[in-house]
């Protein structure tokens, strides 16, 4: 949802300071010649996720003369996008077993420990339900956001850009973090292992319970294993393809912004460090303006 807001206001800036109408666009390819270059293993969902955002980007700041409209439909566009993404691969990959065993399982606790006699509460839908609106208001939050920090950094960049000039962008090095389990694969996880323990307790769920979770299992190993050894693979061919081709047109652009990696590492270093004072949203909001009138800054003077 974050990073969703994040484009949002990129492509804000880009639609404002562009040079062309189609600048959106032509940034969209750019971004995605970088990151098959310099990031191949970035998953395919990421790529996919920019090129839409950054085509509906193009849509609504054409057809649209207003800005905030533009910005919101964009927004909440790119919001509804990111959630029914996640779910739809859910679905896919766990099957509506997935679903029907949390609603087994919420109307088991509740006749079990609460006494509610032939419960039927679809805890999944609810979750789904809320989880949906949570990014629609994410979504609408950043849309507005967005248009006023386009506004506010056209205002604030030339006043700035004297001072913000002598910072010394030296890149900074960062320890690597280790490789962690997203909480919702922790949840997952934890989910069935306590159904899988519920079926050997229960002799009632033990016939179908047990059966349906590994069915599932191994549904999710094989349409995980698909996606990963042949699936992916090709698609990533035709994708380096597509950058290999890129390349050769957007030659210079591309070279420039590579070259400017190192002074970006730093402004978000330096952005970091500098919002350490505000907290939540807030800072997001701060950390986001500084870096992004650092970044205009560096830009104008390479």
């Amino acid at each position: 949802m974050f990073l969703s807001g994040i484009a949002v206001s990129l492509i804000n800036l880009i639609h404002t300071f562009g040079k062309s109408k189609k600048e959106i666009f032509k940034a969209t390819l750019e971004v995605l010649i970088i990151k098959g270059t310099i990031s191949p293993h970035t998953p395919l969902n990421a790529y996919f996720a920019v090129f839409v955002e950054g085509s509906l980007g193009q849509i609504f700041f054409n057809a649209f003369r207003s800005g905030k409209v533009a910005s919101v439909l964009l927004s909440v566009s790119a919001g509804i996008y990111s959630a029914f993404q996640r779910i739809f691969v859910l679905t896919i990959l766990f099957g509506f077993t997935l679903w029907e065993s949390i609603d087994s399982f919420t109307n088991y606790v509740l006749a079990t420990v609460f006494k509610f006699t032939n419960a039927s509460f679809s805890l999944s839908r609810l979750l789904i339900g809320v989880y949906v609106l949570i990014h629609l208001a994410g979504a609408f939050y950043f849309g507005i956001t967005a248009n006023k920090l386009k506004l506010w950094i056209k205002d604030q960049a030339e006043f700035l850009s004297e001072d913000l000039g002598k910072l010394d962008l030296v890149e900074r090095t960062s320890k690597k973090k280790k490789l962690k389990l997203r909480l919702a694969t922790k949840s997952i996880l934890l989910f069935i292992l306590v159904l899988v323990l519920l079926s050997y307790f229960n002799p009632a769920w033990k016939a179908n319970a047990l059966t349906d979770v590994l069915i599932m299992s191994v549904r999710a190993i094989g349409i995980t294993l698909l996606w990963y050894l042949l699936i992916s693979p090709v698609t990533k061919k035709l994708l380096m393809k597509f950058t290999d081709k890129g390349k050769s047109k957007y030659w210079q652009d591309i070279d420039e912004m590579i070259k400017l990696f190192p002074q970006f590492n730093g402004a978000l270093s330096y952005a970091k460090e500098s919002t350490k004072e505000f907290k939540g949203i807030e800072r997001v909001k701060e950390f986001l303006k500084l870096l992004l009138l650092i970044s205009l800054v560096s830009e104008q003077k390479g």
